[in-house]
């Protein structure tokens, strides 16, 4: 399911844009819940706090905080939604680049441009998809992004999942975690930790030495396998 935040300060544009992504939307079979925000720091605060949405369309020209700064704010504390502008002044849109924008559309243009961009948007998160583990409670849903985790480990009852952007919890048992984990990237080194493959820098004997500067020994059972993966996911048939 997409989820997806329209802001602009215009609420009935805003309103207008949401009707028009769920018709689109619905026409591809595609599930999706659209909300609405007329004011920049009240959506700010909530995706950085909740991580609740996938996919933004910001309006560049907002009286309190304009799109381009509200990018900037997601992008300075490593939020990684998906970014479309909207605009009345396709001049303005270059400036988009620095946050890595997805696209823009001209408000003059949303019937023509916004069908574009939403199949753009689904046909890539179907690869997305493949890539992310749902971690998934009572009170909580969180996306972790294969590319993130460096390493995962028990802790009593829970798996931490060590990301490049800091530790996430799962209350899970770590061979259900692994099993889960559907990327070939990641291997056990041993019975309470796995690691990325794409964060290891070098092994050498059995000790593991990873990107963020840390190392762990490999079971004297696992060593091989490791070794062997390594050589085979890095020896060009990834």
């Amino acid at each position: 399911m997409f989820r997806i935040a329209v802001v602009d300060d215009n609420l009935e544009y805003a309103q207008f844009v949401k009707k028009k992504i769920h018709e689109i939307l619905y026409r591809e079979k595609v599930v999706c819940d659209v909300e609405v925000f007329d004011k920049p720091m009240a959506f700010l605060c909530e995706v950085l706090e909740e991580d609740a949405f996938d996919v933004c369309f910001l309006d560049i020209e907002m009286p309190s905080m304009n799109g381009l700064e509200l990018g900037r704010q997601l992008r300075k504390f490593g939020n990684r939604i998906i970014i479309v502008y909207l605009t009345v002044h396709e001049e303005f849109v270059r400036t988009g680049y620095e946050v890595k924008a997805l696209d823009y559309i001209c408000k003059k243009d949303i019937k023509r441009d916004l069908p574009v961009v939403l199949r753009r948007l689904s046909e890539e998160s179907v690869d997305d998809r493949k890539n992310v583990y749902l971690i998934t409670e009572r009170l909580r849903t969180e996306r972790v992004l294969y590319e993130e985790i460096i390493y995962v480990f028990r802790r009593g009852q829970n798996v931490v999942f060590a990301l490049t952007r800091g530790e996430v919890m799962e209350r899970n048992a770590l061979q259900r975690v692994m099993y889960k984990l559907k990327g070939r990237e990641f291997v056990q080194i041993e019975r309470g930790y796995i690691v990325n493959l794409n964060h290891i820098v070098r092994i050498r004997a059995r000790e593991v030495y990873l990107t963020n500067g840390l190392s762990f020994r490999a079971s004297k059972e696992r060593i091989d396998e490791v070794r062997e993966r390594m050589q085979e996911y890095w020896g060009g048939s990834r």
